[in-house]
């Protein structure tokens, strides 16, 4: 009895694994390759974050999010970014991710900061930056960490 209760459980269990396999034919898959290399000023808007410059970071914005977002809340977002993570000391293109109508860019950027025992510790936050089409040109639309 118990070793037809055990075939019958291994029987079962292949059945159950194996149902609704499928697999992909090569022509099947998107032809659209995701983009590899970043946005131009995807990249100035991270760059000018690592360097804490807040004046090229907010002429990357347009009018509207520069409103939301001016010099003394960049200065008060880097600032608590800073305590928390540390300084930022190099970030990096991961990739887009792909939308029809989005340019959806995620980086990594670095901090460095020192612990309570004065060891250097690094940590790595994933960037996003939103861009599209505004008024006819490529602007951001946002952005933030994830």
């Amino acid at each position: 009895m118990r070793y037809i209760f055990l075939l019958l459980t291994g029987a079962l269990s292949i059945l159950f694994f194996t149902n609704g396999c499928a697999s992909v034919s090569q022509n099947e898959v998107a032809e659209k390759s995701i983009q590899s290399t970043p946005d131009v000023s995807g990249e100035k808007l991270v760059t000018a974050f690592g360097r804490d410059n807040d004046k090229t970071f907010l002429e990357l914005l347009p009018a509207e999010l520069q409103k939301k977002f001016d010099t003394e809340q960049f200065k008060r977002f880097h600032q608590q970014l800073a305590a928390e993570l540390g300084k930022s000391v190099s970030y990096r293109y991961l990739g887009n991710v792909e939308h029809p109508l989005l340019q959806i860019e995620i980086w990594n950027i670095r901090f460095q900061r020192t612990d309570a025992q004065g060891k250097l510790v690094y940590l790595e936050a994933p960037f996003r930056v939103i861009s599209g089409s505004v008024d006819g040109r490529n602007q951001i639309i946002s952005f933030n960490f994830l």
